[in-house]
Order: C-alpha cells, then sequence, then structure tokens
C-alpha cells in the first residue's frame, strides 16, 4: 500500500491516496498483527506476499514455513485410538537418523514453490496439499446462526402485546442500541 503514497504518476488524487491508506491503516492496521489473518492472506493464493512490505516477506515466509512444519508434523505423528489418545511415539532409530533434515528442506521447498507459482487460483493450491490444509483452516467461515437467533430474541421480549404501537424507529432504538 505505501507503494501508491510514492507513486509519481498520481498527480491529481494524491490527498485522496493518502486519505483511503491512512484510513485502510486506521481501520485495519490491528488485523495485519494478527497471526491468524496472515496466515489467511500468505495461504490464499490470490494475496501470497504481495501486500506485504519487504521486511515483512521474510516474516511471513518463516510463519508458513513454520506453520507447514507443524501440520506436517502432525500428518506424521497422529492420534492413535488403541492407546487413549495419547501421541504415538516412536523409538527412533540411526536409520532414520537424517530424516528431521529432510523433512524440513521438502517444507522448505514446498513453501518456496508455491511462492514462485504464478497461479492466483484457488486450484492450483491442488499442487500444495499442506498449504491447502493450512488455507482451508484459516479461511473457512464457520456458520453459524447464533447472531440471527439473538436478534430475534431480543426482538421478541421488546414487541409484545403490550407494545404493539412502538413506532419503527423506537423498535429499532430499543433493539439495537
Amino acid at each position: 500500500m505505501e507503494e501508491f503514497s510514492k507513486d509519481s504518476s498520481i498527480v491529481h488524487c494524491e490527498s485522496l491516496v493518502l486519505a483511503i491508506i491512512s484510513g485502510l491503516h486506521t481501520r485495519f492496521g490491528e488485523m495485519f498483527k494478527n497471526v491468524h489473518m496472515r496466515l489467511a492472506s500468505v495461504s490464499d493464493p490470490n494475496f501470497k506476499t504481495i501486500w506485504a512490505d519487504e521486511s515483512e516477506k521474510e516474516q511471513l515466509i518463516t510463519l508458513l514455513k513454520s506453520t507447514v512444519r507443524r501440520h506436517k508434523a502432525f500428518n506424521l505423528n497422529p492420534v492413535s485410538e488403541n492407546n487413549g489418545g495419547d501421541v504415538s511415539t516412536k523409538k527412533k532409530t540411526w536409520f532414520l537418523d537424517g530424516y528431521k533434515t529432510k523433512r524440513d528442506s521438502l517444507e522448505a521447498d514446498e513453501v518456496e514453490s508455491y511462492l514462485n507459482h504464478g497461479s492466483t487460483k484457488l486450484s492450483s493450491l491442488q499442487r500444495f496439499p499442506t498449504i491447502k490444509k493450512i488455507f482451508m483452516e484459516y479461511n473457512s467461515a464457520l456458520p453459524s446462526s447464533a447472531a440471527c437467533e439473538r436478534v430475534f430474541s431480543t426482538a421478541g421480549l421488546i414487541f409484545t402485546a403490550k407494545r404493539t404501537r412502538l413506532s419503527d424507529l423506537n423498535f429499532e432504538i430499543l433493539g439495537f442500541f
């Protein structure tokens, strides 16, 4: 966003552009710092890291790599049903000593190839299964009618037989303020 304020081709609307940028920072500034929001945007192929400053891009890449690492570790050690829900632990042997280093490089490869992939379509996430899981986790809305139910419940308490002559304005004031 800051590059718009430095764009020399914007001559007539410079104050408007600066006002919009200031308004975005005021309204959404805290969201840019939220880890879940950052993961939601960096895992979306439409955004990746194009919205971040150069100093923030490395932080975003590190955050995505650590989240991919966490997801892959969870998939390698699923919760076992036969030992009471404890995470199954296997004894490490010399045969698997180099496995962790190889796994870390695979995670970095998936993140790097995702970020370098040119497509902005959601179908491109099929090539990156772990990042697709992260996208689904952080970009899925939870379906709920709780807020709507609360509004109708409050409205039912206000609009009773003794208050049938309430005007629309008074009803709104009582119900929503």
